[in-house]
């Protein structure tokens, strides 16, 4: 019976308030060499994601908390995987425009946790299923604070 439990083992991810940079994006599978400058707020119980690219600051609800059936399985280890939470940040059809970067119909997603506890990150992908293929067609953005600098 323990063995069982040891091949079935999904820890649960879910979106906390945080501050994170851009540290990569990718267009169609491949790498962007020069990311901008963007940082990223998540405010959980203000329904609020804030992206600061210099000057400016773009405002997107966080319009629905999908049904954990609906969350993106990830992040695989040698016996687990980790049940990581989504949450679309508009209604289906807008687009988030960062600069020359453009996400259709964005998906937050929580990053996978290195460790067991908090995740490393989010990162938002094209919808609508934002599963963890859909950066191969599209524009994936990977935000982290592995220094700590964002919240600074």
């Amino acid at each position: 019976m323990m063995l069982a439990l040891l091949f079935a083992c999904t820890t649960e991810m879910r979106l906390t308030d945080g501050t994170w940079a851009l540290w990569s994006a990718t267009v169609d599978g491949q790498a962007v060499e020069q990311v901008p400058g963007v940082v990223l707020s998540v405010d959980v119980e203000g329904n609020e994601a804030l992206f600061t690219l210099g000057s400016e600051t773009l405002a997107r609800p966080l319009f629905r908390f999908r049904d954990p059936a609906d969350w993106i399985e990830d992040c695989p280890g040698n016996f687990s995987s980790q049940l990581l939470e989504a949450v679309d940040l508009e209604p289906e059809g807008g687009d988030l425009v960062l600069g020359d970067l453009t996400v259709t119909d964005p998906v937050l997603v929580v990053g996978c946790a290195p460790v067991k506890g908090e995740a490393s990150g989010v990162s938002i992908r094209p919808g609508p299923v934002g599963d963890s293929n859909a950066c191969a067609a599209g524009t994936c953005l990977d935000f982290e604070d592995p220094f700590d600098v964002a919240s600074r």
